[in-house]
């Protein structure tokens, strides 16, 4: 017998068969925040983004230090290095978790995988170009191309996550709802 499809999520009936379990007793990973952590094998997935998304901060940056010609002293350039590396680990690895889990696979788009391959090809190239390595023109390509599939992909988040934030904020500011924003219509202080 089919589970009721849940509104929250109408996934969790076809991902729990796709596991053979039941979708009340299924706890799927797809949370945020410190609910995902409180998941055990969900924690790993949650931590592989933190360091994955560090990676990528961390290929931007070493991206416009390059364009601009600013040399990174040593300590930021191992950092950034080690960054990169942890980066792009995590990212391969997510990858090949989502290319041969069953479950992830059914709920994959092709942009999912077009996505991911352009920025783990930033984040190995970006490592090889920082161990010194000449491959700035193959990594300059692949930013290029990055840059302009933004847009157009999954990885807009990228770039709208922050102006999203900050319109966000000026809006409910704006409006009176945020805690401690009333004070401040009615003449007080924060």
């Amino acid at each position: 017998m089919d589970d009721p499809p849940d509104p929250q999520f109408p996934f969790r009936s076809r991902l729990c068969a796709i596991q053979g379990q039941s979708a009340d007793r299924h706890s799927v990973c797809f949370r945020t925040g410190h609910d995902a952590l409180a998941q055990g094998e969900c924690g790993t997935a949650y931590l592989l983004g933190i360091v994955y998304h560090t990676g990528i901060f961390s290929g931007i940056l070493f991206l416009l230090l390059q364009i601009f010609d600013i040399v990174p002293g040593t300590i930021l350039l191992v950092i950034i290095q080690g960054a990169l590396a942890g980066g792009a680990s995590a990212g391969i690895f997510l990858f090949l978790k989502r290319t041969f889990s069953p479950v992830l696979r059914a709920i994959s788009c092709p942009d999912d995988f077009v996505s991911n391959i352009l920025v783990d090809g930033f984040l190995v190239l970006a490592l090889l170009v920082s161990l010194g390595q000449s491959l700035s023109t193959a990594w300059y390509v692949v930013a290029i191309v990055l840059f302009l599939y933004m847009p157009l992909g999954k990885i807009r988040h990228c770039a709208f996550f922050f102006t999203t934030r900050i319109f966000h904020g000026i809006f409910f500011g704006r409006r009176g709802v945020f805690p401690g924003v009333s004070r401040i219509h009615e003449g007080g202080t924060r």
